[in-house]
């Protein structure tokens, strides 16, 4: 193994955080107690959440997602005390809300409510994991974004831009980045999505090139 992996291994302990519009979605009883209570934005269309799509069916609209108790010192000091080194914030999951005011999506915490659409998850979020000495990581799911493909439609290479865009941000605006977590789900106007997994490495490597990557392609 490189130093770069053996630092990663000595951290021990890492924490996921599955946080986003499902967070606050007001789901119907039997869903919630079913097999697998789940919700990813914009994918189970099987039961009954018109309320809360409205125009941005079949995803959740931004207005669900309304953190007002938010407290990412708290996140911190909680995750310190277990021995936590790193956490991983879903940052942009499969339905392609944003938890920054990304300039790429206009499905973000920007078109929400919360605090005036002012709000910005990561930039709380890395300000407090700096000033605990916690690793900053997100899950980016660049290759599923149901927002961008199922109500934007928006073409391939306006897709793989756009994305692009989000990760230049993450990395510029919200580090350092110690990882990024991809997933392999897929839902994008692409019928390959070589070109755009090629953009998206050679995007990390080089604005942050220490940025360790959880590929998953």
């Amino acid at each position: 193994p490189s130093a770069r992996q053996l630092e990663f291994m000595d951290l021990e302990l890492t924490q996921f955080m599955h946080f986003g519009i499902p967070t606050f979605w007001d789901a119907p009883n039997a869903f919630l107690h079913s097999a697998n209570p789940t919700f990813h934005d914009c994918y189970t269309t099987s039961i009954d959440h018109g309320p809360q799509t409205e125009g941005f069916y079949p995803c959740l609209k931004p207005d669900v997602f309304n953190p007002t108790d938010l407290d990412a010192e708290n996140w911190m000091a909680a995750s310190a005390a277990l021995g936590m080194r790193e956490i991983i914030i879903t940052a942009h999951h499969e339905g392609g809300f944003a938890l920054w005011p990304s300039k790429f999506t206009p499905y973000s915490v920007s078109a929400s409510k919360w605090k005036g659409g002012k709000g910005d998850v990561l930039r709380a979020f890395a300000d407090a994991a700096n000033k605990w000495g916690i690793g900053i990581s997100y899950y980016l799911n660049v290759q599923n974004d149901g927002y961008m493909t199922k109500v934007a439609n928006y073409s391939c290479a306006e897709f793989i831009r756009r994305q692009i865009g989000m990760v230049t941000e993450v990395l510029t605006e919200y580090g350092p980045v110690n990882r990024l977590w991809f997933d392999g789900t897929s839902g994008s106007p692409c019928k390959q999505t070589t070109e755009l997994w090629q953009q998206v490495y050679d995007t990390i490597r080089k604005i942050s090139p220490h940025t360790m990557i959880s590929s998953y392609r």
